[in-house]
C-alpha cells in the first residue's frame, strides 16, 4: 500500500531528524490487520519552518544511489527535501529535480539545513552527501513547484448532507468521500462475498434525476461514483 510506504518514509525522517521533521498524521486501518498512519492531510515543520505541506508527487526527482530515500515538502516558493541514507557508509549521489514539476529561475539555489554539504545546483541538478545512517535535509529556494490537485483536495468546503447509508440486499454499505474543491465520489461495497453473489448491479440516481447501472463480475464487489455537484446518500 503506498499508505503505509509513505509512512515509513515520513516516520524515517522524522527519527533520523530527532524530531526537526514532524508532519500530523491520522490513523487508518490496512489490508490483512495492518495499521499506519496517513500523512499529508496537514502542514508541519521542517527543520524550524512552520506550515510546511507534505508533497509526494510521483517522479519528481531522481536519485544516482538507491541507498538514498527522500521525502518532499513544499511552501511558498521553496522546496523541502530531506535525504535518509539507508547504508552504514557515506553516499554521495546527485540530485535531478523534474522541470515538469519543479520550475527553476537564474535565482534558484540549494541550501542546508542541518549542517550537511549539498553542491551548487545548475539547471535542476546538484549534489548531496548523507552520512552513513544519516539524513541531509536541504531547502531548494525560488522556485515554483507545479501543484496538480493536492491544494484543491485540502481546500475546506462546507459540507452538509447525509454522507453514509446502508442497503439490505448484500449488507451494503455507502459512503460519500469528500474530496475537498476537487470533487465527491460515492463508494458502495457488499459485505457478502462470492458464495452468495456472481454479479452485483449498482442502479442510482443522481441529483440531475439521470438513472444509471453500474456491474461489477467479480469479487469484491464495490462500485465508485464519481459526482458532478454536490449530493447526499440517500439509500434503500
Amino acid at each position: 500500500m503506498a499508505s503505509m510506504l509513505i509512512d515509513y518514509l515520513v516516520t524515517d525522517a522524522f527519527v533520523r531528524s530527532k524530531g526537526q521533521i514532524d508532519f500530523p498524521a491520522e490513523y487508518i486501518e490496512g489490508y490483512a490487520y495492518l495499521q499506519n498512519k496517513m500523512y499529508g492531510s496537514a502542514p508541519g515543520g521542517f527543520y524550524g519552518e512552520k506550515g510546511v505541506q507534505l508533497w509526494m508527487p510521483a517522479k519528481l526527482l531522481t536519485s544516482t544511489s538507491r541507498e538514498v530515500n527522500y521525502i518532499a515538502a513544499r511552501k511558498g516558493n521553496r522546496l523541502y527535501l530531506a535525504f535518509t541514507n539507508q547504508s552504514r557508509e557515506t553516499v554521495r549521489t546527485r540530485i535531478t529535480l523534474n522541470p515538469s514539476l519543479v520550475k527553476m529561475t537564474s535565482a534558484s539555489k540549494v541550501r542546508s539545513l542541518n549542517g550537511g554539504t549539498a553542491g551548487g545546483m545548475q539547471q535542476g541538478v546538484f549534489e548531496c552527501t548523507v552520512a552513513p545512517n544519516g539524513i541531509a535535509a536541504l531547502v531548494i529556494e525560488n522556485v515554483s513547484p507545479v501543484v496538480q490537485f493536492q491544494d484543491r483536495i485540502l481546500a475546506r468546503t462546507a459540507a452538509t448532507g447525509k454522507d453514509y447509508g446502508e442497503i439490505s440486499d448484500g449488507n451494503a454499505k455507502a459512503m460519500l468521500l469528500r474530496l475537498g474543491a476537487y470533487g465527491q465520489r460515492l463508494f458502495v461495497y457488499l459485505e457478502d462475498d462470492d458464495n452468495r453473489w456472481r454479479n452485483v448491479q449498482l442502479h442510482y440516481t443522481s441529483a440531475a434525476g439521470v438513472e444509471s447501472v453500474i456491474r461489477d463480475t467479480g469479487y469484491p464487489f464495490e462500485f465508485t461514483v464519481p459526482l458532478e455537484q454536490a449530493a447526499t446518500v440517500n439509500a434503500g
